[in-house]
């Protein structure tokens, strides 16, 4: 029965991860963050920042 439980808990987790948009919507965020963090600390503002 637990792994009926599981099952069900990963297979909610994939299609809750696709519904936010999957792995390049996480990698894309990821990246901004990235970038964004690395120019606060360098005291420079990026094009992209707006």
């Amino acid at each position: 029965m637990d792994w009926a439980i599981i099952t069900v808990l990963y297979l909610f987790g994939l299609f809750f991860f696709r519904l936010l948009g999957g792995f390049r919507a996480a990698a894309a965020a990821i990246e901004r963050w990235g970038r964004e963090s690395s120019d606060r600390r360098s005291g420079t503002v990026s094009p992209s920042s707006g």
